[in-house]
């Protein structure tokens, strides 16, 4: 069985979904760039332990949550722990789809937001 620590950036992803929080407006709660925040959430950056207490604040996380190194487990030819693992695996799937549809709620609202303003000129 092969064990992989738990992203940072998934569990700001998560932590955001359990809270119901999007991105723009953790981001604005931040006050920070929905860009800064894109980087955090991509691993291309991390934040610094500022941040990340008020994240864990903003979303009512304790701050050893997003320091847990509870590993994610991969799936290998053990059965069990593969049905685990594809369980977790699942999960996590969920919560980033759940993330996914509401960036694209914000994305369709921002752009019938654009819509209106080009109709009124």
């Amino acid at each position: 069985m092969t064990n992989i620590k738990n992203p940072l950036n998934k569990k700001i992803k998560i932590a955001l979904l359990d809270s119901g929080i999007n991105q723009t407006k953790l981001a604005k709660e931040l006050g920070i760039t929905r860009q800064s925040l894109s980087e955090w959430l991509s691993s291309s950056a991390n934040p610094k332990i500022d941040y990340i207490r008020k994240i864990a604040k903003i979303t009512g996380k304790p701050l050893n949550y997003f320091f847990d190194k509870s590993p994610i487990i991969t799936g290998d030819n053990n059965t069990v722990n593969s049905k685990v693992s594809s369980e977790k695996d699942i999960i996590i799937m969920q919560q980033e789809i759940a993330l996914m549809k509401k960036d694209i709620e914000n994305i369709n609202l921002r752009m019938q937001i654009l819509e209106g303003k080009k109709k009124r000129k």
